[in-house]
This record gives C-alpha cells, structure tokens and sequence, in this order.
C-alpha cells in the first residue's frame, strides 16, 4: 500500500484519482471554503465530543517515531544545516 498527495482544483484532484490504479481505501480532503466561514467547525466551535472523533479518527494516519520531538518548537525550528 502506498500513499499518495494530490494537490490542485477539485477537478484536478478527480481527474488524478480517477487514474489511479488500484483500489482507493481512505482519501483525506483539506477544502479551503469561501465566504462565510462562521458556520465552519473549527477548534472553537466543535463540540468536545466531535473533537475527540476527528482527532480519533486522524490518529490512526500518525506516524511516530520512539525517542522524536514531536513538540511545536521541534518541528517548526530549523536546524543547523537547513
């Protein structure tokens, strides 16, 4: 099994699945909205219980390391070299 990113239009990203050989188990969409997003589920106005679903859910997608720093400042600051 293998994973794959697609980035572009929702056409576009149809139109590469739509070729893809093998069967597609799962796909993850991140969908930018327009308008007004004051009805959009966000950390502030998910309930706890749908908070603990999506993050449920998305845990099991995690890959983690034994020993690695998975921390905010681990991750987002460069190390010598980079």
């Amino acid at each position: 099994m293998r994973t794959q990113v697609i980035e572009g239009t929702a056409q576009q990203i149809a139109a590469t699945m739509a070729h893809i050989n093998g069967r597609v188990l799962q796909a993850i969409l991140f969908v930018e909205e327009t308008g007004d997003h004051s009805a959009l589920p966000t950390g502030n106005n998910l309930t706890d219980i749908e908070f603990e679903q999506l993050i449920y859910e998305m845990e099991k997608h995690v890959v983690s390391v034994g020993g690695a720093d998975y921390s905010r400042e681990a991750l987002y600051t460069p190390r010598e070299g980079e």
